[in-house]
């Protein structure tokens, strides 16, 4: 039960590192508009571009496997991982 929280924080941190690697490496997209929330860093990450967008996206799929490993923590195997 406990862990519940460590995927929903795992989920988040997945789909934020998605998000910002997509819209920095394929600029122009409809997801562009995200960075309304944080303009500060955008100005800062835009120059770098795909530069830094594919390390967000590797960390993206790194947040993913680690979600997926966890989540069977009820068969008393998984959930460590997560951690």
């Amino acid at each position: 039960m406990e862990l519940r929280g460590v995927g929903i924080f795992l989920l988040f941190g997945t789909v934020t590192a998605f998000l910002a690697g997509t819209t920095l490496v394929w600029r122009g997209t409809a997801l562009d508009h995200a960075w309304a929330l944080n303009p500060r860093a955008h100005r800062e990450l835009a120059p770098l571009g795909w530069m830094i967008g594919i390390p967000f996206l590797l960390l993206g799929a790194t947040l993913l496997a680690q979600l997926s490993a966890g989540s069977d923590a009820a068969s008393g195997d998984g959930g460590w991982p997560s951690l």
